[in-house]
């Protein structure tokens, strides 16, 4: 839990457009980071996100630091942290980890902080992570927002978009998304719809995925079994179509993916 006084210095830092020179900015980093989870939403996404975030965005910090933070986050005390849920709320650590990743990731994207084969082996384990979080939430109205799911595909978004990941692993993380808004057990309400788009958005627009690949892909979110019982039954068949209207329309002026469009026109008159 934070302090008092390291409340009103993150207050004072907001204030001061995220002026560093007067705290001991490693000191601090990893004090953020240690509460990344606060339950507190108004401390975790007004205060904490905000400064962990220009703290490692600002060149604040070195790039050794950074690779360091990146390997912690990465590690099983923040992103696998309590994966069976057994501790309450804990999708939050794992959660607010990823929001942070997204940041450095986009910061190696475009500085290059990160070693090619930590980044490589990251991406695995950010798949991995993705596909074994079972806590869908996206908000609650003790802690805010949880948002494992939108989260996850803010940092696939940075990641399709780095041309050291190649056409394999873009497929891999497109069947992950799809595989996610197939689920029988939640509907997705709080844009998570959107936030995945813009990973298939970037992803389909580095043009290294074939036709075949996507329209196949498309036809299979069709592809499902219904709940059994209500309201089980509305989940999975909503989730599939709020997901492939959303993509629908942001292709929907591009000609060349003409395809794309059709095919999933095709798909959401044939969900039921």
């Amino acid at each position: 839990m934070l302090s008092k006084e390291t409340i009103t210095l993150l207050e004072e830092i907001i204030e001061q457009q995220f002026d560093f020179s007067s705290c001991d900015a490693i000191q601090l980093t990893y004090q953020l980071i240690e509460n990344i989870g606060d339950k507190n939403s108004h401390i975790r996404d007004r205060l904490i996100y905000p400064v962990l975030a220009h703290l490692l965005h600002d060149d604040v910090l070195e790039k050794e630091e950074l690779q360091k933070i990146a390997a912690l986050l990465m590690s099983d005390k923040y992103l696998f942290y309590d994966m069976d849920n057994q501790v309450e709320d804990s999708v939050l650590k794992r959660s607010f980890t990823v929001l942070q990743l997204v940041i450095l990731f986009y910061k190696h994207r475009k500085d290059g902080i990160l070693e090619e084969e930590f980044f490589t082996e990251s991406v695995k384990r950010v798949i991995t992570y993705y596909m074994n979080e079972t806590d869908y939430r996206g908000y609650n109205e003790e802690v805010g927002f949880l948002h494992s799911i939108a989260h996850g595909a803010d940092l696939f978004a940075q990641i399709v978009q780095h041309q050291e990941v190649k056409m394999e692993t873009l497929e891999v993380i497109l069947e992950v998304i799809k595989d996610k808004f197939k689920i029988l057990e939640y509907m997705f309400v709080h844009d998570e719809d959107e936030r995945s788009v813009t990973v298939l958005e970037h992803a389909i627009k580095r043009n290294v995925l074939s036709e075949e690949f996507l329209v196949e892909y498309i036809r299979n979110f069709g592809r499902f079994e219904k709940g059994k019982l209500y309201p089980l039954v509305y989940h999975i068949v909503r989730n599939v179509k709020c997901f492939l209207r959303s993509l629908y329309f942001r292709f929907i002026d591009d000609e060349s993916y003409l395809f794309l469009t059709n095919e999933i026109k095709t798909v959401l008159k044939e969900v039921r």
